[in-house]
């Protein structure tokens, strides 16, 4: 019943940007920067036809933030849920407003090899996020700078993309940190990887999974 409530709610927003202009059912394109607990709901709307219900069809894209953020101002796409990546763009006075939120908390965990031990111990080593100017980088730079490191000159940061791919290249060495959200924090755990930081468990206010949407819309 919450998922259920918790998709009406994100297709009630998309209800309306599609609505504003037509009353005919029309095509909206939704960039999401992860497959993710965090964005569940846009998902569960589409598979079990909520959108549909109401007249959408929602094209859920995935992309990082930071593309997210560009495709939407570009036009490219109707919203985009990157959350706290829109935030330095609406600030510098990018045309965008926020109108939904599913998480203030960010739903992240730091994972690294068996042999960093705290956070301290990455110095010189390579953590990958999903892109340059998205959320995860921001919570990276967060939690080093609390301890002390810099990102890039202390600790190199790597763009690599989805999940995925981040943890096929954790797990073939290529990288030695990375960002994870469910399910991929339990296969790391379950790889013997260690974790470092629990974003949940951090004095940390991340707006994830919100829905941003252009001033035109």
């Amino acid at each position: 019943m919450r998922l259920r409530k918790w998709g009406q709610a994100v297709f009630c927003f998309l209800f309306v940007i599609g609505f504003a202009a037509s009353a005919e059912a029309v095509r909206l394109r939704l960039s999401v920067p992860v497959h993710g607990v965090s964005h569940v709901a846009f998902y569960a709307a589409k598979e079990k036809g909520y959108f549909q219900e109401e007249g959408l069809d929602v094209e859920v894209i995935l992309m990082s933030g930071a593309i997210g953020i560009r495709a939407l101002i570009a036009g490219d796409v109707d919203a985009s849920t990157v959350g706290g990546s829109a935030l330095p763009p609406i600030l510098r006075g990018a045309p965008l407003r926020m109108v939904f939120i599913s998480f203030d908390k960010p739903t992240h965990w730091l994972y690294a090899k068996a042999d960093i031990r705290t956070l301290k111990d990455l110095k010189g080593r390579k953590v990958a996020v999903d892109g340059l100017g998205g959320t995860l980088e921001s919570l990276l730079r967060s939690v080093l700078e609390k301890n002390g490191l810099e990102a890039g000159r202390d600790v190199p940061i790597l763009a690599i993309g989805p999940p995925p791919g981040r943890f096929a290249a954790l797990t073939s060495g290529a990288i030695d940190a990375t960002l994870f959200t469910f399910p991929l924090n339990f296969r790391a755990e379950e790889a013997g990887f260690r974790e470092l930081v629990n974003f949940v468990k951090q004095d940390i206010v991340s707006l994830t999974g919100s829905i941003v949407v252009r001033e035109s819309s």
